[in-house]
This record gives structure tokens, C-alpha cells and sequence, in this order.
């Protein structure tokens, strides 16, 4: 999640202690007019920590990679609302979450509320998470996924260099056919190339961007 700010957070940072008790939110990575936040960094390790069961990280490292990808994730947003893709549908990222709450919870509501609590979240910054994935998966699914073609050749060359020997290694002297896994290699060669082209997509949107770390905010 990203909120725009003006330059003026630098300066009231600038200013030290906060005055009459207004907490001032630090800028830790600057996209042209946009801003992302050392409370925004924070949020997105915590939620991240709480989907994925584990404590949360805020080690300068895991700071500094988690602002990395905030930042693609501010520049998939522009892009989505230059090309005015359509709005992920809020249903969807509803069904995910309570999946999510039914399997890491069991059901047990009181268990899931205890959390959220000592992780200092809210069901809404989680909700809006899911809804972000669901939104991400189909930027990426609409912008780079109909263009990726692969051929007999690619295919063969996987099964050949790669299913081959991996099968022989857990199962020697088995026979395997091309046909057995033609469709699972065709899904898995499509989904590396996209996965090339968003790279690609999001490296060329960087170097277009005006986009400045803040160390102090990463120390």
C-alpha cells in the first residue's frame, strides 16, 4: 500500500523531534512526485511476516529489499491507471483471504483476532493485500502472458535436458514420455518467459523513473 505525499515530509523530518505531538512519517525512497514511507516498509514486512506465519524481519536488509519491491509495486499502480486497466474484482480477493483464515486459523476466529493483535494489524490492511496480489496477477497475466509463444523445439529441450534427467536420478531405468509432461512443460516455459519480460518491464520502468534512496531511512 502507497499514500502520495508532498516534498514537505522531508522538510518536517528535516526539523528533528516532532512538534504538538504530530508523529512524522520518514520518506525512504522518493519515485519522481510519489514517496514511499519508512511506516509503509514497516506495514508491508508485518503483513508479509503475518501471511507467511513467521516473525517479523526489520533488519536494514529486509528493509531495503521490501522497499524494492514497494517500489514495483508504485510503478505496476501508475501503469494500471495510465493504461486504465480494469479494477480487480474485490470478491475474488475476499474468497482468498478467507481460505487463508480457514486454513492458518482452523476457523477459530478468537485465534485469528489474538494475530492480528500482536502483530499490530488490522483485517483491512490484510484484506488489501490479497486484493494487491489478485490485482498483480492479472497486470501481469493481461500485459505479458499473450504474446508468449513456445515451440515443439523449446518444449522437447526441456523434457530432454531437464525432465529427462531429473526423472532418471528418482526413478532409474523408467520409461517417460514426451506427451506425459508436454503440457505441464509448455506452463512452466510460458511462465518463465513472462516472468523475464516483467523483469525487463520493471527494470526499464525504474531507469525511467526519477527514483532516490534515502540511506538514512535504511540504517
Amino acid at each position: 500500500m502507497r499514500t502520495r505525499a508532498t516534498l514537505l515530509i522531508l522538510f518536517a523530518a528535516a526539523l528533528g523531534a516532532p512538534l504538538g505531538g504530530v508523529i512524522i512519517d520518514r520518506v525512504a525512497v522518493s519515485v519522481g512526485t510519489s514517496v514511499i514511507t519508512v511506516s509503509q516498509i514497516d506495514l508491508a514486512i508485518r503483513v508479509t511476516a503475518f501471511l507467511n506465519g513467521e516473525p517479523p524481519d526489520f533488519s536494514p536488509a529486509s528493509r531495503r529489499q521490501t522497499a524494492g519491491r514497494l517500489l514495483d509495486q508504485l510503478l505496476v499502480r501508475n501503469e494500471l491507471q495510465l493504461a486504465r486497466y480494469p479494477s480487480s474484482p474485490e470478491d475474488v480477493a475476499a474468497r482468498l483471504f478467507e481460505r487463508f483464515r480457514r486454513d492458518r486459523f482452523a476457523g477459530n476466529d478468537a485465534n485469528y483476532r489474538a494475530a492480528l493483535a500482536r502483530a499490530g494489524l488490522t483485517e483491512t490492511e490484510i484484506k488489501a493485500q490479497f486484493l494487491w496480489q489478485i490485482t498483480f496477477l492479472r497486470f501481469v497475466d493481461a500485459r505479458f502472458r499473450p504474446g508468449v509463444q513456445i515451440s515443439d523445439q523449446e518444449i522437447q529441450n526441456y523434457f530432454d535436458h531437464t525432465v529427462v534427467p531429473a526423472q532418471e536420478k528418482a526413478h532409474p531405468g523408467q520409461k517417460i514420455s514426451i506427451d506425459d509432461y508436454r503440457d505441464r512443460i509448455e506452463r512452466v516455459l510460458i511462465q518463465q518467459r513472462v516472468d523475464q519480460q516483467l523483469d525487463g518491464w520493471l527494470k526499464e520502468a525504474r531507469s525511467r523513473a526519477e527514483v532516490r534512496f534515502h540511506e538514512e531511512a535504511f540504517r
